[in-house]
């Protein structure tokens, strides 16, 4: 099984995945680890998941089911007050707040549509998507029910920062 090796990075350990985050029950991971918090003492967490459980964003509305993301582009629109052209770039990452013209960026009204991003992931029968934000490639999973597949890293990953060795094909940054 083709597989990818994903990041996550946490302020504090994860010992339960709920729905009630920014994200719901998706986390956000990228191909290498990365630090996005100030805790001092954050988690970074490594997951495997197979690539057939991924859909990019930017193929939602071509996929053969598509017609099932109306209530998510209709969502988009009352959100944002958009049309549904637009509704439909916003929810396939083509196009971000900042590229509308008619629409002040808000960094909440960001959040809730990546997480509407996984929920399309998750309509079209897919645990994850792969979408794009200021820091480049990032997937959001779900992650209910799956916390025993997160591997605990941190570790591995000081150490790798300490020596500036590899992790599981990773350089650690600089």
């Amino acid at each position: 099984m083709d597989t990818l090796l994903l990041y996550h990075t946490s302020p504090e350990p994860i010992t339960r995945i709920h729905e009630h985050g920014a994200f719901g029950d998706f986390l956000c991971f990228a191909v290498r680890p990365y630090y996005t918090t100030c805790a001092p003492d954050p988690r970074v967490y490594s997951l495997e998941l197979p690539k057939a459980q991924i859909i990019e964003a930017r193929g939602f509305f071509f996929h053969e089911d598509a017609d099932k993301l109306a209530p998510l582009v209709h969502q988009v629109v009352r959100m944002v007050g958009c049309d549904e052209d637009i509704a439909e770039d916003l929810l396939s990452g083509v196009k971000s707040l900042s590229d509308i013209d008619s629409v002040e960026f808000d960094a909440d009204l960001d959040f809730h549509i990546q997480r509407l991003q996984g929920n399309a992931a998750r309509t079209l029968g897919y645990r994850a998507a792969l979408t794009f934000d200021e820091q480049g490639s990032m997937y959001l999973i779900s992650m209910l029910g799956h916390e025993d597949e997160l591997r605990d890293v941190t570790e591995e990953w000081k150490q790798a920062q300490e020596t500036s060795q590899d992790i599981e094909g990773c350089r650690p940054f600089s």
